[in-house]
């Protein structure tokens, strides 16, 4: 008799936290601006004044059928420096990569393949820190705010915690906009803020290819 009554609370419990996760939002939602968009950049501020400097940083988001493909440049004077294009995949309340191509000062076009799928973000259940590790390296995301140009924002606040130099890079998404911050917790406990907003806008040039 008692089971009888275990198992329908066991399934609302269970139901109830789905619905915490996923009710009207999707990881996508978080990871990628939305539709009017599909440019977003960034600019390193100077540690001191807080002003833009020569580092610049710049994402394309593009849909390629169920996934997105994703151009990151990083930009010196406006030149680029490093080039990574991710092959990203949306499943239930997580971001996969599949694979990506990388080119910097070290090598060109050098592309990697993952199988299985690499989770790179997870939509966290309010109220919890949701975990998992990425290469080797321990991930942490939860509902957070930021203050962007003076507005706040609730966000997903990813850390990477960094056990080689005794860091954190900490990465802000907020829904509509996706990354929107990122931050570097050095081994002295001080942070630098590494990409910081700057606009987001559609470019039909890079929608295009």
């Amino acid at each position: 008799m008692k089971t009888k009554f275990l198992l329908p609370f066991l399934l609302l419990t269970v139901n109830c936290l789905i619905i915490k996760i996923a009710k009207g939002q999707t990881a996508k939602d978080w990871y990628c601006p939305n539709i009017n968009y599909n440019k977003v950049s960034f600019y390193m501020p100077d540690a001191n004044t807080g002003d833009p400097t020569d580092a610049t940083r710049i994402i394309y988001y593009t849909p390629k059928g169920n996934n997105y493909s994703i151009m990151n440049a990083s930009l010196y004077q406006g030149q680029p420096i490093a080039i990574e294009t991710t092959t990203v995949a949306f499943v239930g309340n997580e971001v996969k990569l599949l694979s990506n191509v990388v080119t910097n000062p070290n090598s060109t076009n050098k592309k990697t393949r993952y199988s299985p799928p690499l989770t790179i973000f997870k939509l966290p259940v309010e109220g919890h820190v949701t975990t998992w590790v990425y290469k080797g390296e321990k991930h942490s995301a939860e509902y957070s705010t930021i203050v962007v140009n003076g507005n706040q924002y609730n966000s997903i606040k990813v850390i990477e915690y960094q056990p080689r130099w005794h860091g954190e890079t900490i990465s802000y998404y907020v829904k509509g906009y996706g990354l929107i911050e990122t931050d570097i917790i050095n081994n002295n406990g001080d942070t630098i803020i590494s990409d910081k907003f700057n606009e987001r806008n559609y470019d039909s040039e890079a929608s295009s290819n």
